[in-house]
């Protein structure tokens, strides 16, 4: 298993120095149109996360309330792109101005599921690490435990705060 940038997937999988890449959309848009590649496996559960938002500690530490407000403005947005919204001509339209892709490109790309309040997975994340560990990429015994790391408190709050 090696690291590449998105990019360099794209070029890996033309030339046929990789047989496989896990990229993200639109890279995956791009190999699919271009025929170098196509999906196997079938589609990632739906919700599982491998990001997630993350705060620094002196924003938590001294700014409390602007670390709140600003995961109540992404639960907003998340919220605003669960379903036909992500695909909506007012979404495409700012998605072509911010990402630079073109509309038809958006419109055929696979939209990403996830938890509507952002709220951590901590599963996902658990199983990443075992596999990181499997191939030697993490060099500890086992998962680090979810609650040392997760802290869902943002997102419930936040949960519950936007309407």
């Amino acid at each position: 298993m090696v690291n590449l940038a998105f990019g360099d997937q794209v070029q890996g999988l033309k030339s046929g120095a990789i047989d496989a890449a896990f990229p993200p959309a639109p890279f995956t848009e791009q190999i699919r149109r271009d025929g170098t590649a196509d999906y196997f496996g079938g589609p990632l559960t739906p919700g599982a996360a491998s990001v997630g938002t993350v705060f620094g500690p002196s924003l938590v530490k001294d700014r409390p309330g602007v670390a709140a407000r600003v995961m109540m403005a992404l639960v907003r947005a998340a919220r605003d792109l669960q379903g036909a919204g992500i695909k909506s001509d007012a979404n495409l339209a700012i998605f072509e101005k911010y990402v630079r892709l073109p509309i038809d490109t958006l419109r055929t790309m696979d939209p990403y599921d996830y938890e509507p309040n952002l709220r951590p997975d901590a599963a996902t994340l658990t199983d990443m690490q075992q596999v990181f560990i499997a191939e030697g990429l993490l060099r500890f015994a086992a998962p680090i435990p979810a609650d040392r790391y997760i802290d869902e408190s943002y997102a419930n709050t936040a949960a519950s705060a936007v309407r």
